[in-house]
């Protein structure tokens, strides 16, 4: 019997312990695997019909059911991992991710705690009891919680990220600046951490920057509205009226609202 684990909206599977499994508990691992996550949520269920206590196939299915955008039901779950397993750090954790992603921050963050005690070298633990924080607009806790994730995880771009989009909101932004080069360093290909610099670089008003990073975005992804708009605002600091027109419209033709609106003279 398998035991997968979704931080956030990630599948990786490890052994748990070995045990003869039922048909249908070995179903619902395999269309957990292949993402046939409606079909695993009913072989597990099938499972549970005759093995409840099996904390392994709560977790799984609430697994399922995040992937199906079925958070209630996915917390209904981690719920019943938690009777059987109080001690269960993964169960805390992505129950505390839905909870953030719901923005229910007081809830999120007392899961997410638990889950930096008992998960301690776990970066993901970390960074989004720093996000929680952000969320609930206590900075100096989430500065300390996204430091604390990228001394664990100094490889791993999210990290970076995370402590980028704190900065921010405490106004330091030339560490943002740092934080968000050194998440790109890390991985290229996220058009987020782009649109984020971009972001940065527009406030500084470095808008030539801002501009190459907001096109960066739309290589990636060209209908990224926000990419369009925003650019063509840094178009029209800079005067460059032409290729400002052409953004907003193209953003306005995608359905973006301040886009039809804005002008360049």
């Amino acid at each position: 019997m398998f035991k997968y684990m979704l931080v956030p909206l990630i599948l990786s599977a490890f052994w748990v312990a070995p045990a003869l499994a039922s048909n249908a508990c070995v179903s619902g691992d395999q269309l957990l695997q292949a993402g046939k996550y409606a079909e695993a949520v009913t072989a597990y269920s099938q499972c549970l019909e005759s093995s409840p206590r099996q904390s392994n196939l709560w977790f799984n299915r609430a697994l399922a059911h995040s992937a199906l955008n079925q958070s209630d039901k996915a917390m209904a779950d981690y719920d019943e991992v938690l009777k059987l397993n109080p001690i269960d750090g993964e169960a805390y954790l992505n129950r505390g991710l839905l909870k953030l992603t719901l923005k229910q921050t007081e809830a999120a963050l007392k899961d997410l705690t638990l889950a930096t005690r008992l998960r301690t070298q776990d970066p993901e633990a970390f960074r989004l009891r720093g996000l929680a924080y952000l969320q609930h607009k206590k900075t100096t806790e989430a500065l300390a919680d996204m430091n604390q994730a990228v001394k664990l995880a100094p490889r791993q771009a999210s990290c970076y990220q995370g402590r980028g989009e704190v900065q921010v909101q405490r106004g330091q932004l030339g560490t943002a600046l740092q934080d968000f080069s050194q998440a790109l360093n890390l991985d290229a290909k996220d058009p987020q951490l782009w649109f984020e610099r971009g972001l940065v670089y527009f406030r500084l008003q470095q808008f030539d920057k801002a501009i190459y990073d907001f096109g960066q975005v739309l290589e990636r992804n060209p209908k990224a509205t926000d990419a369009l708009y925003n650019r063509g605002l840094a178009y029209t600091a800079l005067k460059k009226c032409g290729p400002a027109r052409q953004d907003f419209a193209k953003a306005c033709q995608q359905g973006d609202k301040s886009a039809c609106k804005a002008s360049c003279d």
